[in-house]
C-alpha cells in the first residue's frame, strides 16, 4: 500500500503485517534475520524499486475495480491499526474505516504461483498470514484481496479471506514474543540472512582479516557456477543445432521449444509523455556490488 513517511518510520516501533509470513518463517523472500537486521537498524530497508512504484500508482485503480466488482464503496485509510507490538496500514475498508470494517487488500504481482481461482480464499501463504494480521488490528471479519496479475498481460481477480482465530491467535502470540527476544532483547533470530539483506547492512570504511576457507569456498562455487553454464549454453546450442529449422522437437519424454514469446509491461517513457507528473514514479537507485579479488588487485 502507499504509507506516508509518518508511517513508514513508525514501522521501526512494531511489526508490520507484510513482514509477519518472514517472521513464522513461511516467507519465500525474507527471513526472520532479514526483518531483525532492518528492525535494530543494523541493515537499510528494501528501496522502493519499479515494481514497488507501480504498485503505489495502481492501488487506487485496483480499490475502484474491487468497488466495481463488490458493488460497494470502498474508503480510504485514515490512521494505522494497533495492536501491542502490531502494526497495520489497510489499503481500504468497505463503507467505512474503523475497526471492525471489511478490508479491502490491493496486491500487484507478476507471480501467479499461490493463487487459485478468482472468488475463493486460494492465495500464496504469505498474503494469507498478511491479511490475517490485518484482520486481528482492525478487529475485522473478512479481508478482500484485489489481484492484478502480470505475468502474460494484465488479469484481475478478487479473493475472499475470513478471519481464522486460530491463525490470529498464533500471529499474536508469536509477534511479543518476538518482539521481546529480537528487538528489545536484540538476540539475532535464528534463521539464514538473505543476500539481498546482507547487501544492505550498514558498513564503514575498514578492512578486517577473513578466514580463507569463506573465500576458498566462494571461489570454488563461482567456478563450478561459471563451469556449469558454460556446459548449459553448450548442451543448448546442441539442442538448437539439432532443431534444424523446426521451432519444436521431442524425444518422447521432453518437448524442446524455441518460439516467439511476448510479455506486456508498462513503458515508463509513454507514461511520463502521457502524464508528466508521473516522472516522480522514476527515480535513481544505489547499490554495493559484491567483488573479490587478489590482493594484487586481479580476480
Amino acid at each position: 500500500m502507499t504509507i506516508t513517511e509518518k508511517q513508514l518510520a513508525a514501522r521501526n516501533s512494531g511489526i508490520g503485517s507484510s513482514e509477519i509470513a518472514a517472521i513464522l518463517g513461511r516467507d519465500p523472500w525474507r527471513t526472520a534475520w532479514d526483518v531483525w537486521a532492518v528492525k535494530t537498524g543494523k541493515a537499510d530497508p528494501q528501496p522502493e524499486n519499479e515494481a514497488m512504484r507501480l504498485g503505489s500508482a495502481l492501488e487506487r485503480v485496483l480499490l475502484n475495480l474491487a468497488g466495481e466488482s463488490l458493488q460497494k464503496r470502498v474508503v480510504a485509510p485514515t490512521s494505522t491499526f494497533v495492536r501491542g507490538v502490531m502494526r497495520a496500514n489497510i489499503d481500504g475498508m468497505i463503507d467505512r474505516f474503523g475497526r471492525g470494517g471489511e478490508i479491502v487488500e490491493a496486491k500487484t504481482t507478476s507471480i501467479t504461483d499461490g493463487w487459485g481461482p478468482s472468488g475463493t480464499d486460494e492465495v500464496p501463504e504469505r498474503v494469507a498470514l498478511q491479511v490475517q494480521f490485518q484482520m486481528l488490528c482492525a478487529e475485522s471479519p473478512v479481508a478482500h484481496i484485489a489481484r492484478l496479475a502480470g505475468a502474460f498481460g494484465f488479469s484481475f481477480a478478487m479473493y475472499r479471506v475470513e478471519r481464522d482465530e486460530d491463525t490470529c491467535a498464533e500471529i499474536e502470540a508469536r509477534c511479543e514474543e518476538w518482539w521481546d527476544a529480537h528487538v528489545v532483547r536484540d538476540l539475532p533470530p535464528d534463521a539464514a540472512p538473505s543476500l539481498d539483506t546482507l547487501s544492505r547492512m550498514r558498513r564503514v570504511p575498514r578492512k578486517i582479516d577473513l578466514d580463507s576457507s569463506l573465500i576458498a569456498r566462494e571461489r570454488i562455487a563461482r567456478k563450478e557456477l561459471e563451469d556449469a553454464e558454460k556446459q548449459y549454453e553448450d548442451a543448448k546450442a546442441a539442442v538448437l543445432a539439432a532443431l534444424g529449422d523446426a521451432d519444436a522437437g521431442t524425444d518422447g519424454n521432453w518437448t524442446v521449444r524455441f518460439q516467439t514469446a511476448s510479455r506486456t509491461s508498462p513503458d515508463m517513457a509513454a507514461i511520463v509523455a502521457r502524464w508528466p507528473e508521473a516522472k516522480d514514479l522514476v527515480k535513481t537507485s544505489t547499490f554495493r556490488r559484491f567483488d573479490v579479488r587478489k590482493a594484487g588487485g586481479t580476480r
